[in-house]
């Protein structure tokens, strides 16, 4: 069983959060939801009756030891920067697309991409 923790809930995350809630997505629990609002937190857990762990700082998520990977829902600019978190802390890394708005931002992830092809 794959532990997921999604960052930034807002509408594509709700259909993650819909999907893998309902049942959609094999071997795959939510198990931290971390948004800066936590308002959103608590209606996400709430609409979809969710047992996560809740966050509002990025990096306790990635430190909690509660995920094995993230799936990064949160404005496009942010993409690149938290991949970069998400891999230095071990994890494997969903993006939402675009993985960047600059080619030069998505290049220097890159290398870290090719250090662990798993």
């Amino acid at each position: 069983m794959l532990r997921l923790g999604l960052v930034g809930i807002g509408a594509i995350a709700n259909d993650y959060i819909g999907l893998i809630a309902g049942g959609k997505v094999q071997d795959v629990e939510l198990t931290a939801l971390c948004s800066r609002n936590e308002a959103h937190i608590r209606e996400a857990m709430q609409s979809y009756g969710l047992q996560a762990a809740a966050f509002t700082n990025y990096g306790a998520m990635l430190a909690s030891g509660y995920v094995d990977a993230v799936l990064i829902c949160t404005p496009h600019a942010q993409h690149p920067g938290m991949t970069r978190q998400a891999l230095e802390a071990g994890l494997h890394v969903l993006v939402e697309k675009p993985v960047g708005i600059f080619a030069d931002e998505v290049a220097d992830i890159l290398p870290m991409l090719e250090e662990r092809p798993e």
